[in-house]
């Protein structure tokens, strides 16, 4: 059985688009050819420029998602401290930096924060 004998889908779809894009694409008269392609290229712009937004916040979400990754990719793990943040809350029991509670007359910055 020859291979031709029982077309594909893929074979199919391609040799309709080769059809389409040699009517499109090729014609005697240079008029009528340049109006085929207006034809076949408008729609075409059409549908790019209509879902141009789509098309550009793939496009940036990709590259952003690959730059993040690279980034921790290059982070050497070893030299950070992530919790010497922690570490110093502990030891600092100090809580004039935070800002005062209503009523709580004996901060220092508690007439910076209310007019009583």
């Amino acid at each position: 059985m020859p291979a031709a004998a029982k077309p594909s889908f893929a074979f199919r779809l391609g040799r309709s688009l080769g059809h389409v894009a040699k009517f499109c694409l090729h014609d005697r008269n240079p008029k009528t050819r340049w109006v085929k392609r207006v034809v076949f290229v408008g729609p075409l712009l059409f549908l790019v420029i209509s879902n141009i937004t789509g098309i550009l916040s793939t496009i940036l979400t990709a590259v952003c998602l690959v730059a993040g990754i690279y980034a921790l990719s290059k982070i050497d793990s070893d030299k950070i401290d992530f919790f010497a943040e922690d570490a110093s809350d502990e030891d600092d029991h100090d809580e004039s930096h935070r800002a005062p509670f209503y009523g709580e007359y004996g901060h220092p910055n508690y007439h910076m924060y209310y007019d009583d």
